[in-house]
């Protein structure tokens, strides 16, 4: 009977699947070596990526503030502009104001009335609406409510007259006694131009306002 030795048939194969699975083992440590290291090198040209546009958004807000901060002065400087157009807009009106005041008291005036001193009152601004402190004398009191009814006269000029007093004076010796007097005029200034509202667009119907009817219940 012949025998036939499978011992080194056997040792043979088992080597050969032992290599077989140390080959497939180390085809897989690189595969996943190669794996890792294609994603660390995704994520690191990610990161770069995003540090340059967070670079270039830090540059855009630095261009952005400066913008804005320039824009901030040309409000002011505009704003600075308005009010010296208008404080100089209203300075004028103060100026025809008094002007417009002094003429008309002038014009008022009678003949035996004269002036000691004007004074003007104002609690505001010089522009503001303001009051005139007016020290005279007087041949009599008739003289001097001749004058202030003509002021009173004029509401134009003039929002308000008042008489603080009148007493009688004696200016010389030898002449007889005046009438002194003392009144606040309070002088009416124009006001600026209000601005006027926009008008609606053209072709643009304007919302009507919803009527209601009532109605009995049924």
């Amino acid at each position: 009977m012949i025998r036939i030795n499978l011992l080194p048939v056997r040792q043979k194969a088992k080597e050969e699947n032992i290599r077989r699975q140390i080959s497939i083992a180390a085809l897989s440590l690189v595969f996943f070596v190669a794996v890792i290291g294609y994603l660390l090198y995704d994520q690191y040209g990610e990161l770069r990526r995003l540090r340059e546009q967070k670079a270039q958004a830090e540059q855009k807000l630095v261009a952005l503030k400066k913008e804005v901060g320039d824009l901030e002065q040309f409000k002011k400087k505009k704003q600075l502009l308005e009010n010296r157009k208008v404080a100089i807009a209203d300075l004028n009106r103060n100026r025809q104001g008094v002007v417009k005041a002094l003429d008309q008291m002038i014009t008022e005036k009678p003949k035996e009335l004269y002036f000691v001193s004007l004074e003007q009152k104002s609690t505001g601004a010089p522009w503001d609406d303001f009051a005139l402190s007016i020290t005279g004398v007087a041949t009599d009191n008739e003289v001097v409510a001749r004058f202030m009814k003509g002021l009173q006269a004029s509401k134009k000029t003039f929002a308000s007259v008042d008489l603080e007093f009148t007493k009688a004076k004696v200016v010389q010796k030898d002449a007889g006694a005046y009438q002194e007097f003392r009144m606040d005029v309070q002088v009416a200034q124009e006001k600026p131009p209000q601005p006027s509202k926009p008008e609606p667009a053209p072709g643009k119907a304007q919302p009507q306002p919803l009527k209601t009817t009532g109605g009995k219940k049924s």
